[in-house]
């Protein structure tokens, strides 16, 4: 027979944070009163949702590729800079992130992301995950929305405290911009810390796509390879990628240790015209003593 009182202490919660609204070039955090529990209890963290909306011209950029985020759970950083919301986790709502207009000159688009964490997170009881938000400046339109929501199970208050947790961690390399040949360095695709990264995927994204083509990685031009910190290769050939990233998810599950103060070297040519912007991220997850 369940444990009921067991059963009621873990049932899941859900905090969100009210809307915000994001200006280009500017900064701005979710309220951090809302994304915690008001009975300073622990809870485990599942997953992080985010929903952008933005009214624009059908032609620019999407609202999740223009929309940056960065981490913090106290000293524990979860992302080392702002990096795009589609490089966290892949889109819910596919393609053209749910175009909606009653005209042919503007629309609104609403963009849906859902992170499940490569492992639960502890929140120690009286903490909270801090989530800033950033939009680069000379995006179109000039300011966004954006939603943010912790999905969570509670845990009893007098449960012993774990001695070590799951920290998730997220980079990213970007080619500079207007570059048709990219080469990331030894502070992108790494592993800072002194103890292994467990890589769960890579992700990657078009950030300067048209909505026409907006999160197609497929492409014969636009090609990689990649190595690990020793030089074995990881892909050997020029490859389309397409090949190496699913094209559904953008994403390519990988399940490997990194070891510390290692990284993966990618090399991207061809990057020309909308596609002279292609993040590509890491997203995993090391444990830290709290």
């Amino acid at each position: 027979m369940a444990d009921k009182k067991n059963s009621r202490l873990s049932a899941p919660i859900l905090f969100a944070a009210p809307q915000l609204t994001v200006n280009s070039g500017n900064t701005a955090i979710a309220d951090t009163g809302q994304l915690s529990t008001k009975y300073r209890r622990p809870f485990w963290l599942d997953e992080v949702r985010w929903g952008v909306t933005a009214v624009d011209d059908p032609a620019t950029l999407s609202p999740s590729f223009a929309m940056q985020t960065r981490l913090r759970l106290g000293r524990f950083a979860l992302s080392d800079r702002f990096i795009p919301l589609q490089n966290y986790a892949p889109l819910l709502n596919d393609f053209c992130e749910s175009a909606y207009t009653t005209s042919m000159t503007a629309a609104t688009y609403v963009a849906w992301i859902k992170w499940k964490l490569p492992k639960p997170l502890y929140v120690p009881a009286g903490m909270t995950l801090v989530s800033e938000f950033f939009r680069p400046a000379g995006k179109t339109p000039t300011s966004a929305l954006v939603d943010v929501a912790y999905s969570a199970r509670f845990i009893p208050k007098d449960a012993p405290v774990p001695e070590e947790v799951d920290v998730p961690w997220v980079t990213m390399f970007t080619p500079a911009t207007g570059a048709v040949f990219g080469q990331s360095s030894e502070l992108d695709l790494y592993n800072p810390f002194q103890v292994p990264l467990e890589v769960q995927r890579f992700l990657a994204a078009n950030q300067d796509a048209t909505v026409a083509s907006a999160y197609l990685t497929v492409d014969q031009n636009l090609v990689t390879v990649m190595k690990d910190s020793a030089g074995t290769n990881i892909i050997r050939d020029f490859t389309a990628t397409g090949s190496a990233f699913d094209i559904n998810r953008r994403a390519w599950t990988f399940n490997k240790v990194l070891a510390p103060k290692e990284r993966y070297n990618i090399t991207l040519q061809a990057l020309t015209g909308t596609l002279n912007n292609f993040n590509v991220s890491i997203v995993g997850s090391r444990k830290e003593r709290i």
